[in-house]
Formats: structure tokens, sequence, C-alpha cells
């Protein structure tokens, strides 16, 4: 009887461990499927961070290529304005009769918007060759 008692608590006591390891077990592959999908998350996520980083780069990178095109346009557009009335000022002879020098005058007034125009645009296309590896208009291939 009392062989017969411990069997069958020996029984109930494997029946009970087997229980534990299956609840162990199954805690076991929950616990596996909750890393695999915060892994997932946290890889996804690092994708996004990846691109908002990468995007962020690509604004920066825009941002200074965009203001150091200003900056040489507002560059060139002093130049230009510095040479204009520098160019003037020398084709001004005291010693030519007026209408010579009026003509002169309204000529190079004629002239210097397309002139300017021609100079601003090989300079821009210059910085441009700088930022994109295009060479300019006026080269030749």
């Amino acid at each position: 009887n009392t062989l017969i008692a411990a069997a069958a608590g020996l029984a109930r006591m494997a029946s009970q461990e087997g229980a534990r390891q299956k609840k162990s077990v199954s805690f076991i592959n929950f616990a596996r499927g909750r890393v695999e999908e915060n892994a997932g998350v946290v890889g996804e996520r690092a994708r996004n961070v990846k691109g908002y980083v990468a995007d962020g780069a690509k604004k920066a990178s825009d941002s200074a290529k965009n203001a150091a095109k200003s900056v040489a346009e507002r560059n060139t557009d002093w130049a230009l304005e510095k040479s204009r009335v520098a160019i003037k000022a020398s084709l001004d002879d005291e010693k030519a009769p007026r209408f010579v020098r009026n003509l002169t005058a309204t000529v190079f007034d004629a002239v210097w918007p397309e002139l300017a125009e021609e100079v601003k645009g090989n300079v821009m296309a210059a910085v441009n060759e700088q930022f994109h590896g295009r060479p300019p208009a006026w080269t030749e291939p």
C-alpha cells in the first residue's frame, strides 16, 4: 500500500514536473516570439533613423550648396556693378566732343546688360560645375 502511494506520489510529481516543463517551454516560446517581434521593431526603427539621417544630411548639403550659390551670385553682382562703374568712367574722355561722350555712354548702357548677363551666366555655370561635376557650358567637349 505504501509502495503504491509512493508510486502515485512520484507519478503526481512527474506529472507536475511535466506540466512545469510545458509551461517553461511555452513561456520560452512566448519570450522568443516577443524578442523576435521587438528585434523587428528595432530593425525597422533603425532603418527609419538611417533614412532620417540620410534625408537630413542631403537637406544640409543642399542648403550649404544653395547658400554657396547665393553668395557667389551676390559677389558676382557686386563685382559686375563695380566693373560697370569703372568701365563707364574709363570711357568718359573729357577731351572728346559731348556727342561722342553721349554716344559712347548710350552704346555702353545698351550693351552692358547683355554683357553682364553673359559674364554672370558663365560664373554661375562654373559654380554649378563645382557642385555637380558638369563642365561649364562655354567649354568645348
